[in-house]
């Protein structure tokens, strides 16, 4: 490290400032856990003003402490544990602690070193390559770390390449010289100077180059991007992630349960290691608001009433806090959320103590409190945030001599709460933390509830950030444009008419009667060139190109007496292809097709698929009484009207009670008694395979649950597909049809469920062995997504897993493995 400060030092590189606030690392954590402590990073902020600079660091796998502890034949997927280390040792040395080997930093400095000029941040941060001659080893780490791609035409294959669009802005412009832009980052200074660097064999030149900190690159040797922050909203990125998956306008479960449940093996490995996921310069300490009697209390079954009991007597850092005005004279110029800063609380005495140290590292605040649910509490909050001296609940209520019932009448007495401003204040609180999706709808529940005198004005002040979702989801839509207020507007109508309003009644503009939004976030050339390729395909398979033709010539064919089809082949014979020949095609056309499926499995295979319950808003159990909860004006009943095609998969497990149910929803929709509404729906799936699930039922009582019992089956059009295209083994794929079938039999005169399995199929030695061979070598690794071993009951799986665990240990005695054993799952 000596070397490498002293070769910053001879390059004129500076370093940054030795005294700085740190805010938290983004972490991966459940959302209340991110919200509190999202909001623990903002009293920071509060009291030290917004943050100078953004910091991204993320774990170079080249590092020689990584690469030289490696064993032979290993690679850095194999040794996670390694891998957190070693980035635990370098964030250790930068004195921050943060979640994983990609962390994220947020630096506020002291007054005297902010970059406040276009000199100082010129002075940090850089954004373009350094000079190969003066500056040889910051060269080499630039333009290995800090490129971003290249992309667009010289790489169509990019990350950051989105339906064949930049969605990073790379190429950047060219700058001769820093330009300080108020609302994002800054413009860094990046001149056509003809300095290029080859990488990946593409020319690159200052337009591709990622903000960096020479200091820090150099003393890190990884990729460590380095932004000047503008504003807040750099901490609101760093908790909140506004732009991914949760936050999309049409929220997919499957998807987003799916990307939840992945847990990487870095990751495991900075759980296991007990390595701390955030840290924060200062201590926060979060103060309790609640109504008298109100407080929370922890009990179990057994000291319910003793809990009960001494909760009266023990005092809370509310009530120790009027305490404390009672008796200290000191204390009664000091609002309630600022009291940490100067008086330590004391657990065991339950009681507020003068502090003796910490008082600027300690900083407090009050838990925040949603106004829609809990008005009367919220109004408790604001007066604390406004009255300093209290010295009880009732003492709150009393203003000017008079005494009044309730927080929000002595809050209103205050003019705390009549005030408009307070509209703007909460409005202005809640756009810090809060998505555009949750922010419109707090900003409907004001009008409602409050109906202050300033909406129009409230909504025009804050319109861009109640439209940031949209803007950011369609191409070519700034938060300023027409389209994109009339989605909101459609988001807050939709409220108000479920309240029994309008926003005529608000003096904001109505919405035009626009159809479901969240379909047309697909690229539609993108899709049709999608469709095109797999027609090439469909077109080579004579059934599967009838049943194409057969379902695309009903679609907009009204006069039909149903369009309803049943694609019926066993697995591997092409449904799903043609499932997804059938969604491009059509929103190739800009048109809308919704897929679902029984599971969420089967739901995640097919792009905006969900499942059945979750489309048409089916109860769980589905009984023979059972009834679809939509509302009619609901976005996803507007969805289902406009849709050109409904592709339902495996069907087949599916109860008849659920076609029943989707036959009267789709009825009432389309205001059509035609079967199924009259909509063109494909459903699909293979009667050999699983059938409904009847809780102790019998074979019979199961068949007869199926769909093919429904009044409703002998309407459907039968397509049938039995080439199985996916099989390279012919005559397994025959025998598989004939056990689907029921046609296999037995010479031993035994039950005619009972059949006989050919020798050749059968394993008759150490099956894990039989499947993955007897070395499990890291080099093999690959070869083993292609293989799994299926089991009907989890004992089994335990049982095999347990064996092909041992044989791994048996070959990685020697290796530090024991992190990637115990995370490894073969088998499903």
């Amino acid at each position: 490290m000596d070397y490498i400060q002293s070769e910053a030092a001879a390059q004129g590189v500076p370093l940054l400032p030795g005294k700085a606030v740190i805010l938290p690392s983004s972490f991966q954590g459940s959302p209340r856990n991110m919200a509190q402590n999202y909001q623990d990073a903002m009293a920071i902020v509060r009291k030290h003003g917004k943050p100078d600079f953004f910091v991204t660091m993320t774990c170079n796998p080249k590092w020689l402490e990584i690469v030289e502890n490696l064993e032979e034949g290993q690679s850095v997927v194999n040794r996670p544990d390694l891998v957190v280390r070693v980035f635990k040792m370098k964030l250790d040395q930068l004195q921050v602690f943060m979640g994983l080997p990609h962390a994220h930093i947020l630096i506020i400095l002291i007054p005297e070193d902010k970059p406040n000029t276009v000199e100082r941040i010129d002075q940090f941060i850089s954004a373009e390559i350094p000079d190969q001659e003066t500056r040889p080893r910051l060269y080499e780490i630039v333009t290995r770390h800090m490129v971003h791609g290249p992309c667009g035409e010289h790489n169509l294959n990019s990350p950051c390449m989105v339906d064949g669009h930049y969605s990073k802005e790379f190429p950047k412009q060219f700058q001769e010289e820093t330009l300080v832009n108020v609302s994002r980052y800054p413009r860094y200074k990046r001149r056509n100077n003809c300095v290029e660097a080859i990488v990946n064999g593409k020319y690159i030149d200052n337009s591709w180059i990622v903000p960096y900190c020479p200091m820090l690159s150099l003393r890190y040797n990884c990729h460590i991007n380095v932004e000047c922050c503008a504003s807040v909203k750099s901490v609101k990125y760093l908790f909140k992630y506004v732009y991914k998956e949760h936050a999309t306008l049409n929220h997919y479960e499957i998807k987003s349960h799916m990307n939840s449940r992945y847990v990487s093996a870095p990751e495991a490995g900075w759980r296991l290691f007990s390595f701390p996921m955030h840290r924060l310069s200062h201590s926060i300490m979060r103060l309790q608001v609640y109504l008298p009697g109100q407080q929370s209390i922890c009990f179990n079954e057994d000291n319910l009433e003793e809990v009960v009991q001494q909760a009266g007597n023990k005092d809370t850092t509310l009530t120790a806090w009027f305490k404390l005005n009672q008796v200290d004279e000191n204390a009664r110029n000091i609002l309630y959320g600022d009291i940490p800063q100067h008086y330590v609380f004391d657990k065991r005495l339950r009681k507020w103590t003068p502090r003796q140290r910490g008082a600027g590292s300690t900083i407090g605040r009050m838990y925040s409190v949603n106004i829609q649910s809990d008005s009367e509490r919220f109004c408790l909050r604001l007066l604390l945030l406004h009255i300093s001296g209290a010295t009880s609940f009732e003492n709150l209520k009393t203003f000017n001599g008079i005494h009044y019932q309730s927080f929000k009448e002595a809050a209103q007495a205050r003019s705390l709460f009549e005030d408009d401003k307070v509209w703007d204040n909460t409005l202005h609180e809640a756009a810090g933390e809060k998505m555009p999706r949750q922010l419109r709808e707090l900003f409907a529940h004001i009008c409602i509830l409050a109906v202050p005198h300033n909406i129009p004005d409230l909504f025009s002040k804050y319109k861009k950030l109640l439209c940031e979702d949209f803007a950011r989801l369609h191409e070519g839509h700034t938060s300023d444009c027409q389209y994109c207020t009339d989605c909101v507007l459609r988001d807050i109508q939709n409220i108000f008419t479920a309240n029994g309003k309008s926003c005529r009644d608000f003096d904001l503009p109505v919405p035009p009667d626009v159809s479901d939004f969240s379909v047309s976030t697909y690229n539609a050339e993108a899709e049709k060139n999608k469709a095109d390729e797999m027609r090439k395909k469909i077109d080579q398979n004579a059934k599967q190109k009838l049943a194409f033709e057969a379902i695309m010539s009903t679609i907009d064919d009204n006069s039909l007496p149903q369009r309803l089809f049943f694609l019926d082949g066993p697995g591997g014979s092409g449904k799903t292809f043609l499932y997804k020949t059938l969604l491009s095609t059509i929103r190739g056309n800009n048109g809308i097709a919704l897929p679902v499926a029984s599971t969420g499995i089967a739901a995640n295979l097919l792009e905006g698929g969900r499942t059945y319950h979750s489309q048409f808003k089916l109860p769980v159990p589905l009984l023979d009484t059972s009834t679809s909860s939509m509302r009619m004006t609901s976005d996803d009943a507007k969805q289902i009207r406009e849709a050109n095609v409904i592709i339902y998969d495996e069907a087949t497990m599916a109860p008849k009670d659920a076609l029943r149910c989707i036959n009267n929803l789709l009825k009432e929709i389309m205001q059509n008694e035609k079967p199924l509404g009259g909509k063109t729906i494909v459903f699909g799936g293979d009667f050999r395979q699983t059938l409904p699930v009847v809780s102790h039922g019998t074979q019979a009582a199961i068949v007869e649950s199926s769909i093919k019992f429904h009044p409703l089956w002998k309407k459907f059009n039968i397509l049938k597909l039995d080439n199985n295209i996916r099989s390279i083994d012919p005559e397994f794929s025959a025998w598989l049809l004939k056990l689907g079938n029921g046609e296999l039999t037995n010479d031993l005169g035994l039950d005619s469920d009972t059949f006989e399995i050919p020798s050749e199929m059968v394993c008759n030695g150490d099956l894990v062995k039989e499947i993955y061979g007897d070395k499990l070598l890291p080099s093999d690794f690959e070869q083993y997504t292609d293989k799994a071993i299926l089991c009907p009951r989890n004992v089994d799986v335990d049982d095999i897993n347990k064996r092909h665990l041992k044989i791994m240990r048996a070959i990685y005695r020697n290796f530090s493995t024991a992190l990637t054993l115990r995370e490894c799952h073969f088998i499903s």
